[in-house]
């Protein structure tokens, strides 16, 4: 792998969609108000879409629509006030919204049926949004603090990962999208509050891999993460790849059955493969003394997208303001 480029981005916490179309990059930032359009082939930032605090991005590209979690959010899974703003991508203009103050944690679209999914952490609920109608389809009452989605396409089947329980219990279930039914598959005890940050459903073995976030024994041990596999046909956990002390962030290429997962604070970016060996690894030189002499040891969030066509991944990496271009 080669880091073939890096646009400098201002001050914030990031997070990317990618139109593998046109190989533009949308970067979101809830700090600056905005989102910015990179031209991936010139590897410059070309224009900016003004939108009170960003958070998770969704490009339906038959329609040119970006999608786009906004608004006062609150941090992470407290998704207080948060709406869904819809924003023509021709125009670069914001055409309407839905769900003003609903509160959303993520987004996810279904390529195939091109229905959005979102949930709604603290309702207990998922809208489903018609996305050439731009309207609510049906909000389903799903039981539980989901917050996580991930979509398998060719059985239509929305999975959903979250907490439930007085006890914060990690918890994953489903919406069986041909009827909108609803089933719960697991729950486990954890000895702390355990985040499901995202979930991905891998085709090729039809396993759920979730980015799971550990705290640590004590207010001052730093979380751990790790990438750990909920086997859908036992109802059970099974692989999980080495805890990392940090809080990076997790990327996956269905095409090539691969799984990518940042540690920018040591200045590493793993491939691993469907049972998470790792594959190969790449080291960001250059990032190494910022992190020793800015970060010492803590981790943040980084977001990851891959053109698998073109062979790219871009990864945006908060605190350190960077959106890197590596080739495969």
């Amino acid at each position: 792998m080669e880091n073939i480029g890096t646009i400098e981005l201002e001050k914030g916490e990031y997070f990317l969609a990618l139109n593998e179309k046109t190989n533009t990059v949308y970067v979101s930032n809830n700090k600056s108000d905005c989102i910015l359009i990179i031209d991936g082939h010139s590897k410059k930032i070309v224009n900016r879409i003004q939108l009170e605090r960003p958070r998770e991005l969704v490009i339906n590209s038959d329609n040119n629509t970006l999608y786009a979690i906004s608004g006062d959010a609150g941090f992470r899974l407290r998704d207080n006030g948060a709406r869904i703003s819809m924003i023509d991508l021709t125009t670069n203009q914001i055409e309407s919204s839905i769900g003003e103050k609903e509160g959303f944690g993520d987004i996810k679209l279904n390529p195939t049926t091109k229905l959005l999914y979102a949930t709604q952490t603290n309702s207990k609920k998922v809208w489903v949004v018609d996305t050439f109608t731009k309207t609510v389809k049906e909000k389903i009452k799903v039981g539980a603090k989901y917050r996580s989605i991930a979509i398998d396409t060719s059985n239509n089947i929305i999975y959903l990962a979250g907490r439930e329980g007085i006890f914060d219990k990690i918890s994953f279930g489903l919406i069986r999208g041909n009827n909108n039914q609803v089933e719960k598959m697991a729950s486990k005890m954890v000895f702390r509050s355990n985040k499901i940050w995202e979930i991905y459903h891998n085709q090729n073995n039809n396993e759920l891999y979730a980015f799971v976030e550990t705290p640590g024994v004590t207010d001052d041990d730093p979380p751990k993460v790790s990438i750990q596999v909920f086997d859908i046909n036992s109802k059970s956990f099974d692989k999980k790849s080495k805890s990392r002390r940090t809080q990076e962030g997790m990327g996956f290429d269905q095409s090539k059955n691969r799984f990518y997962f940042s540690d920018v604070s040591k200045g590493e970016f793993s491939v691993l493969n469907d049972s998470l060996e790792e594959i190969g690894l790449f080291r960001f030189t250059e990032e190494k003394g910022f992190v020793e002499k800015h970060l010492k040891g803590h981790g943040y969030h980084t977001k990851i997208a891959v053109n698998s066509a073109l062979q790219l991944i871009y990864i945006a990496g908060s605190k350190m303001n960077l959106l890197h271009i590596i080739k495969e």
